[in-house]
Parts: structure tokens; C-alpha cells; sequence
């Protein structure tokens, strides 16, 4: 329970009491196969979201690991600096996309997530990985069990603007209710009565000022197919360090404010985004 910076002893009693109901499954789990990659934090997280039957998270910067697609949480993982081998970065990203699994399995969880603007406006992996994250979100939105909020910019201060957490639930169990915050070091669970209660209303607050779930769901269709997610129909030139010859990049100029940028080679694969600065001080470097 230290890991978990839990003092209280009756929370430490209730928390033992999940631990041992969740310890129970991990030999049965199918997350027992990845123990020599997963750390113990994460392990018993991926054994509570098992037990839980409701989740209610706030996020201000990331997908949530559930709605993510797998070529999204990959660059989140290798961002993370967390692993140190593409094994280690692949198995993670098996375990997310498996733990996906109880959005559509037979024991569905209820998930609602209300995301700050700024998740679906944070490049992550270039234009055409945020345009098939964005869709992947939407779609998933439209299932019965999930719903999606989003808290636009113009709401100004809200009081989700301190931080990401997570709320889950749980049936039948002395427990009923848990906070979990991730810090880049570790795990914080809460259980207190008075915290989770607090966590609530901040989650209550969040909903309320976002925009309703069918606005939120039409936003992140439009944002899919912006320009700046879009480049399906966009033309591209010969980069100018490329020498005008299409050797080696090429660039478009659809994207106010961004230079999007593919290998000439490769035109189907991966586009990087670059800042409109960005892009010319590397152009004055090369040459």
C-alpha cells in the first residue's frame, strides 16, 4: 500500500481486501503473460479495471488508454521513454489494445470520459494518425456503453484544469468507489469517502460545462476532417531541401500554421507535422 501512498488504515483494509479478490484472477488473467513487462502498479490497475463495472475519467492532454487505436498508443508509449526495446514498446501496446476487450465483451464496461479540447488538438504521431485516432474515438463514442464529452477552449477556467483522474465503480464489494491520478512515477489511489466524493463533484463540473455527448460526437467527426487532420486531398510539392528534385521530401501547403511533411518515397506513409518556424530554421540548418 505504500506504493500507493495510502496511510489511512481502513483504506489500506479495503484496498487489501480488492487486492486479494484481484489477486485471485491475475493467476487466471490474461495480463499473467506480460508480468516480466508490466510493473506492479500497472498490473493491479489492469486487475481492478477487470473487477470494476464503471469508469469516469477526466482527461486534459491524452486518448484514454481504452479509446486509443494502436498506432496511437504506440507513439504514446515510445514518447513515455518508459521502455527501452520496440519489444518491450509492442507488448505494451498488446496489453492496452487487449484491456480494450471489456469495452465490447461479454461483461461490458461503462465508460465516460470527458476530454479537454486539447486531447484532440495535441499532434500525436502526425495529421493522419490524430485523423484515424479522432474517427476511432467517434466510433467508439456511438457505442451504448461509452460516452464522450469534450470541454472546448471557450469554456475559459474550469476546475479540471489541475489534472487527470480516473473514477471506477464497483458491484458488490465493500469498496464502491476508487480514484486513481498516474504520475510519471507512479500510481495514487484514493478511496477515502471524502476524496472520492471530492472527485466526483470535480467529474460532475466537467460534464456538465462540456459540450452534451451528440455535440461532443459531431466536433470530433469535424476535427477528424480538418485540414490539419485531412491530407487525403491535399497536394504536395518537392521540398526545397530536396533541391525541387522529389528525392528525398515533400511538403504541402494546405495546413494553415503547420508544414506537414512525407517522404517522397514513401507517400503513403507516415506525415510529421512541423511548426511553420520549425520547418524553415531545419531548411536553413541543411543548406
Amino acid at each position: 500500500m505504500d506504493t500507493y501512498s495510502v496511510a489511512d488504515q481502513k483504506t489500506r483494509e479495503r484496498l487489501g481486501a480488492l487486492a486479494q479478490r484481484a489477486n485471485r484472477r491475475r493467476r487466471e488473467g490474461w495480463w499473467h503473460q506480460y508480468g516480466s513487462v508490466l510493473a506492479e502498479t500497472y498490473l493491479d490497475y489492469i486487475e481492478m479495471e477487470d473487477i470494476c463495472d464503471r469508469i469516469r475519467t477526466f482527461q486534459v492532454q491524452l486518448v484514454p488508454g481504452l479509446l486509443q487505436t494502436a498506432e496511437y498508443g504506440r507513439a504514446v508509449t515510445v514518447a513515455s521513454r518508459a521502455w527501452h526495446s520496440a519489444e518491450e514498446v509492442e507488448q505494451f501496446v498488446q496489453v492496452r489494445l487487449a484491456r480494450q476487450e471489456r469495452l465490447t465483451g461479454e461483461r461490458k464496461l461503462e465508460l465516460w470520459a470527458v476530454l479537454a479540447e486539447g486531447v484532440l488538438r495535441q499532434q500525436v504521431g502526425g495529421p493522419t494518425m490524430m485523423r484515424d485516432q479522432l474517427e476511432h474515438l467517434a466510433d467508439m463514442a456511438e457505442q451504448s456503453n461509452i460516452t464522450v464529452q469534450v470541454l472546448p477552449f471557450s469554456r475559459g477556467a474550469h476546475s479540471g484544469m489541475y489534472g487527470p483522474y480516473l473514477l471506477m465503480s464497483f458491484p458488490r464489494i465493500a469498496a464502491q468507489n476508487l480514484v486513481l491520478i498516474e504520475t510519471p512515477t507512479g500510481t495514487i489511489w484514493m478511496e477515502q469517502d471524502s476524496e472520492v466524493a471530492r472527485y466526483m463533484e470535480l467529474f460532475d463540473d466537467a460534464r456538465t460545462s462540456a459540450l452534451p455527448p451528440t455535440e461532443s460526437l459531431g466536433l470530433i467527426r469535424r476535427m477528424a476532417h480538418s485540414p490539419a487532420h485531412d491530407l487525403t486531398a491535399t497536394s504536395w510539392r518537392a521540398g526545397s531541401y530536396s533541391g525541387g528534385q522529389g528525392k528525398c521530401v515533400e511538403v504541402s501547403d494546405g495546413v494553415p500554421g503547420r508544414v506537414p511533411v512525407r517522404g517522397s518515397k514513401r507517400p503513403g506513409g507516415p506525415v510529421i507535422g512541423f511548426g511553420v518556424g520549425a520547418w524553415e530554421a531545419f531548411v536553413t540548418y541543411v543548406h
